[in-house]
């Protein structure tokens, strides 16, 4: 539980207690937890809060498009081994070639496809994928090799044989607003995005504070608190 606990010292004077010293205890929260109410405090003098910012889209890494083999001492399938590597590989390549084309593939089914190698030499695959609805980084997407595939593809596969192919690249991750924190019967909202999906910019939540909030010494705070969110408290104990 990150906190941020300082004190202060401070005369009570102002709050009719002539002569008793108090401190100002300060304490700052940045991930969910549960606040306990100390003994004897039933005034939170501020609360102050701030909800996650607003996320911007921005290039990440994928994979997609898994061409893998799975052996079987039993069953048979209706095509004959061996099989060239470069047909393994044959639907992963050809959708590194089409996102290194194009930036946006709505209509473009990246296929995934897992063969079965059968101890009688034959072989069987079902394919499976879908549409990727996100923008890519053409120029990024690369076949990667899977166990024992040879890179480039070359030669042969037959039954014993393991590993596969994928696609790797760069596409646009989306953003998003940022998630609310919450605690003491408050929200603090989460920054908003501008622009749309592949430029969304993310905006910074707005901190806000709350004076002279009443709480029961002994009871439990339910606090949460999002990535680069935060709820500070300020109290006087003796």
């Amino acid at each position: 539980m990150p906190t941020i606990a300082t004190r202060a010292a401070g005369s009570a004077r102002g709050y009719g207690f002539a002569g008793i010293k108090l401190n100002v205890v300060s304490q700052t929260f940045t991930s969910s937890t549960t606040w306990v109410a100390p003994a004897g405090v039933t005034n939170l003098t501020a609360v102050i809060g701030k909800g996650q910012d607003g996320a911007s889209d921005g290039a990440a890494n994928y994979a997609l498009s898994f061409a893998t083999i799975n052996n079987s001492a039993s069953g048979s399938g209706a095509n004959s081994l061996p099989i060239t590597w470069s047909a393994v590989a044959n639907t992963t390549q050809i959708t590194v070639n089409r996102f290194n084309t194009l930036s946006y593939n709505p209509t473009f089914t990246a296929v995934d496809r897992d063969f079965t190698f059968y101890a009688n030499n034959t072989f069987t695959w079902v394919d499976g994928g879908g549409i990727f609805p996100y923008y890519v980084v053409p120029g990024t997407w690369i076949l990667v090799p899977l166990g024992g595939a040879p890179n480039p593809p070359s030669g042969n596969a037959t039954y014993g044989s393991t590993g596969g192919y994928y696609a790797g690249g760069l596409y646009i991750a989306p953003g998003g607003p940022g998630a609310n924190t919450t605690g003491f019967g408050f929200t603090f909202p989460g920054g908003g995005v501008s622009g749309t999906y592949p430029d969304q910019v993310g905006q910074g939540a707005t901190p806000a504070s709350y004076t002279n909030v009443a709480v029961t010494p002994g009871a439990s705070y339910s606090l949460s608190v999002p990535d680069n969110g935060y709820i500070t408290i300020q109290y006087l104990s003796a």
